[in-house]
């Protein structure tokens, strides 16, 4: 008789087992391992979470802000001439972007001088390049946001 109870017992352990499994696997993916890092595929700093300016901009425009320096030398200006250029390499989505340079009293954050701020159509400051930063991965950025866009 005692061999007619563990017989019958089995099906309760699998039973269990089934439901359990994969809440005890789901705990150990959320929870028993570092977190996934993810490659990321931009050029520039995203800026998490993204700052809203309070800047007086056009509507439905995206913006590339140069932070110029007070005293603009002539590499300053080769810079700022280079970035003028960006805006016709975008082709048919230059309607889309305005490119201005401002100082860093003008906007109002902490930005390093020589810097680019990338600004969405809402007015958030969501992308930074440092001064050396290359404008090939620039304009690639700023052609990928335009395509994955929907605002104008």
């Amino acid at each position: 008789m005692k061999t007619k109870i563990i017989k019958t017992k089995w099906p309760l352990y699998l039973l269990l087992l089934m439901f359990l499994s994969p809440m005890i696997a789901a705990f150990y993916v959320l929870y028993g391992r570092e977190p996934p890092s993810f490659n990321t595929v931009q050029h520039g700093t995203l800026i998490q979470p993204a700052l809203k300016l309070s800047l007086n901009l056009k509507p439905h425009k995206w913006y590339v802000l140069y932070m110029r320096p007070t005293s603009c030398s002539a590499e300053c200006q080769a810079r700022q001439q280079t970035i003028r250029k960006l805006h016709i390499a975008l082709g048919k989505d230059q309607d889309r972007v305005i490119f201005a340079s401002h100082t860093t009293d003008e906007i109002g954050i902490v930005a390093q001088e020589e810097s680019i701020l990338v600004i969405d159509p809402l007015g958030f400051y969501i992308m930074h390049y440092p001064p050396q930063a290359k404008l090939s991965g620039l304009l690639k950025d700023l052609k990928r946001l335009l395509k994955y866009s929907h605002a104008s």
